[in-house]
């Protein structure tokens, strides 16, 4: 159902947030937009992306002026379009403001309108109650909501300083069926899927950089968010592209990922050693991998979906997930999963780079506190100090971060 709603009212500004149909929103600006009424397109916008619209329209074509303040919300909501993966579009008249929005770098949103003005729209006011229960006299009222009815125009002049909006119209063509059956963002897959893919970027964030809350954060994120799934694994790439350690959600996956490495064959050993996505639709009718099948046959284990994890042209490993039933994963449910797979293997690489530079950060510490002792005691130069933990090293066949660890712990070589 369409509707349109104000958010807030400033001094020279009116903000009104109007939904068409799902996935579909206009934000309509009147007026002067400055510090004074800035943080009112800002809490417009934000009601906006909380529905997860599929596109947002700024309609600026009534906007008389614009400061750095105002330019500054819409770069933020550029960059929030950037981080859903949604369509903005910023109309505005050929002059100043498309000017400086093109200054900006928002010149990939802008939409000159070159039409005369628009169509009012059909509004009804609702002013707020003041403090002694009264309602305030409409001279200029501070409004609470404009809600599309059916009643007339506003007519000009009958509210001082209330300028009719703009109601965008979408060119649909008339069916049969009735009204829209377009389910509501929140049912939308690929509202759904935006949704999941910032879930679970704020996981990983929560993660810290640690490598173990990572592989967890992504483990419950993808039983949460993918259709079907009720077990899931994460196995990370050991030497020669074969099957490292697992971590699971639940018993039932880790039996199935000691199934595959004790036979030496399944979709988490495909997925590391050549193929980026592998499913099946029942694991113990599957001929591709019969041993496995032989011995998962009194499992529970059927539906199998894994994706590769690979960062940066580095073989992580493979994020798995499974269901109790055949044919548990649809189409909608697989290309979710594979989105959810790349940002996981985005998150586990940067984590597992951090893990690296903090060893090495602390590798390099403790080698020279041993060259230091090396020096102090021998008399020798950095060079000579680390060239005789070197020749130790290849002598002992001990790393020479371990040999400087225990010179620094022991003070022995």
């Amino acid at each position: 159902m369409s509707g349109t709603q104000v958010v807030d009212r400033a001094q020279d500004v009116s903000v009104a947030v109007h939904v068409q149909e799902p996935g579909l929103t206009t934000v309509t600006v009147v007026g002067e937009l400055d510090h004074s009424s800035e943080s009112v397109l800002t809490a417009a916008l934000a009601e906006a992306w909380d529905a997860w619209p599929e596109s947002v329209t700024v309609d600026l074509r009534e906007v008389t002026f614009v400061n750095a303040r105002g330019l500054a919300c819409l770069l933020r909501t550029s960059r929030t379009r950037s981080a859903r993966g949604a369509r903005l579009v910023l109309q505005c008249r050929p002059g100043l403001v498309a000017r400086l929005l093109v200054l900006v770098g928002l010149a990939r949103h802008v939409e000159e309108v070159l039409a005369t003005d628009p169509a009012p729209a059909r509004l009804e006011l609702v002013s707020t109650p003041g403090p002694d229960g009264a309602t305030p006299a409409p001279t200029r009222p501070r409004l609470s909501a404009v809600r599309a009815t059916g009643a007339e125009p506003v007519q000009p002049g009958a509210y001082p300083g209330l300028r009719a909006l703009p109601t965008p119209v979408v060119d649909r063509p008339a069916t049969a069926a009735g009204p829209s059956t377009t389910p509501p963002p929140s049912r939308c897959p690929a509202a759904a899927g935006r949704a999941a893919l910032v879930a679970l970027d704020r996981a990983l964030a929560g993660a810290g950089g640690d490598v173990e809350c990572t592989r967890r954060a992504v483990l419950d994120h993808v039983l949460q968010a993918v259709p079907g799934a009720q077990h899931s694994s994460l196995t990370t790439t050991a030497a020669r592209r074969s099957q490292g350690d697992t971590m699971s959600s639940s018993a039932a996956a880790a039996d199935l990922a000691a199934l595959q490495r004790r036979s030496g064959e399944g979709p988490v050993l495909d997925c590391i050693r050549a193929e980026a996505e592998v499913y099946t639709r029942d694991l113990h009718a599957d001929q591709r991998w019969p041993l496995l099948a032989r011995r998962a046959a009194r499992g529970a284990a059927h539906s199998l979906l894994t994706f590769r994890l690979e960062h940066e042209g580095q073989r992580l490993g493979a994020l798995s997930m499974h269901s109790d039933r055949s044919d548990a994963f649809g189409t909608d449910a697989r290309e979710l999963a594979g989105q959810l797979a790349a940002r996981a293997a985005t998150g586990l690489g940067n984590a597992q780079l951090r893990r690296a530079l903090h060893r090495a950060v602390a590798s390099r510490d403790v080698i020279g506190q041993a060259k230091g002792i090396l020096m102090a005691r021998h008399g020798l130069t950095a060079d000579q100090a680390f060239d005789v933990l070197a020749q130790v090293s290849q002598q002992r066949n001990t790393p020479v971060v371990d040999l400087a660890e225990a010179l620094a712990r022991t003070g022995q070589l």
